[in-house]
């Protein structure tokens, strides 16, 4: 039944045109969500249902995504478990993820020079 559900990163991954894109759209994609959850726009459990959660994450691996998007979807899938048992630990984890997207965006889009 899974098999025919598109997720959001397949999505976006036909969509992109290249994987440096679709890595640096999915960030984008979740710090605005870490930053809706920051002011209490959006809970922690609509994020890992509508985001964080294993089929996209599975799609990321899958895409062979960076270390660095895998850990950012991995950090965010388990917020909503920092914010039950630890959540004093939230700030660590907002902070973490976003160095991890910080490094995904400041990477280079594409090396689109050599065909010109």
């Amino acid at each position: 039944m899974n098999g025919n559900k598109t997720n959001l990163v397949d999505a976006l991954a036909k969509a992109s045109g290249t994987k440096r894109l679709l890595e640096q759209r999915l960030v984008q994609l979740g710090l605005g969500i870490l930053a809706a959850m920051q002011k209490g726009e959006m809970s922690f459990n609509d994020a890992r249902r509508q985001f964080f959660d294993t089929e996209n994450y599975l799609a990321v691996k899958r895409q062979r995504l960076s270390f660095d998007v895998a850990a950012f979807f991995e950090w965010g899938m388990e917020l909503e478990d920092v914010a039950d048992l630890a959540p004093a630990g939230l700030g660590e984890s907002y902070w973490h993820m976003s160095q991890l997207a910080s490094r995904v965006l400041k990477q280079p889009a594409a090396k689109r020079r050599n065909s010109a």
